[in-house]
């Protein structure tokens, strides 16, 4: 259920219980997405249907000095119960211009690293759907940088399984 490999080294190990442990102690300070706004989050407005996840997007913090701080998560995201949302992950994304090829060494090998070519998003950067056929019928692609889930809760899929429109991403 950790998604940690057995291969990893013992520095490997550590570095990625020391982020699951770290980020899970800081969530607790973003759980209420009455507040989000007020803290420079904006909801891109994806998994409306029960058991779908919620994004939760602080754009200045794609391209401010942190790297999987969970202090200053990128984004935060909840899934959606159908009785209200309940805070299960952060997300961490690296500044523009960066690629899956330069990953940080100490993280790199971090299963879950992932972009996305296939979202629409309108001038707000709020979500407007995905291509179909590889183009938007609202807003345009946006590319994102590499990014990484760090989960809170176990799922089937491991600590840092990514999800998309789909659901988990194993």
């Amino acid at each position: 259920p950790s998604g940690f490999d057995p291969n990893w080294t013992a520095e490997q190990t550590a570095f990625a219980q020391s982020l699951v442990d770290r980020t899970t102690a800081a969530m607790p300070q973003f759980a209420n997405p009455a507040i989000l706004p007020l803290m420079g989050y904006a909801y891109i407005f994806d998994g409306q249907q029960p058991g779908t996840y919620q994004h939760w997007i602080h754009l200045s913090r794609i391209s401010d000095s942190h790297t999987l701080d969970p202090q200053f998560p990128e984004s935060l995201v909840f899934r959606n119960t159908g009785d209200g949302s309940v805070l299960e992950a952060a997300m961490y994304m690296l500044g523009l211009g960066a690629d899956l090829n330069h990953l940080p060494a100490d993280s790199a090998f971090l299963p879950g690293w992932h972009i996305h070519t296939n979202l629409c998003f309108d001038n707000s950067f709020r979500l407007v759907g995905v291509t179909v056929n590889g183009a938007c019928e609202r807003g345009h692609i946006l590319p994102t940088p590499p990014m990484l889930h760090v989960w809170a809760v176990d799922t089937v899929c491991g600590r840092f399984a990514g999800v998309d429109e789909n659901g988990l991403q194993c």
